[in-house]
């Protein structure tokens, strides 16, 4: 298992090196088609994701008008009780999002590696 895994950051280390040179322009563009290919297929499949449940309750994913007037306010109330029960119920330590939150790990990471 720690052969594959060496063999596999051997070859990471390898294509790292491959790009700093001046000459590689035919990995960087097959990073950038391979990077692109994989972000339009996330967003197809989140458009898919939120429009797929659309469908099947409203038979057309922007008919809205259709509903009536109270679910037209009971939906997204519902949907305000959910996410508060969802976030009341996870641990606040495991919520640390703010930007200092999320700077003092790459810093850490930084500081590391310059020394």
């Amino acid at each position: 298992m720690s052969l594959k895994k060496s063999h596999l950051s051997e070859s990471v280390e390898d294509f790292r090196e491959r790009l700093s040179h001046s000459d590689a322009l035919p990995q960087l563009v097959s990073l950038g088609v391979i990077s692109g290919i994989l972000a339009a297929l996330i967003i197809v499949g989140f458009r898919w994701l939120f429009e797929t449940p659309l469908l099947l309750a409203l038979g057309d994913s922007e008919g809205f008008e259709s509903l009536t007037r109270p679910a037209r306010f009971l939906l997204p109330c519902l949907g305000a009780i959910g996410l508060g029960l969802v976030f009341n119920n996870v641990d606040p330590a495991t919520m640390r999002v703010s930007v200092p939150c999320v700077g003092a790990p790459a810093q850490q990471q930084w500081r590391a590696a310059v020394s």
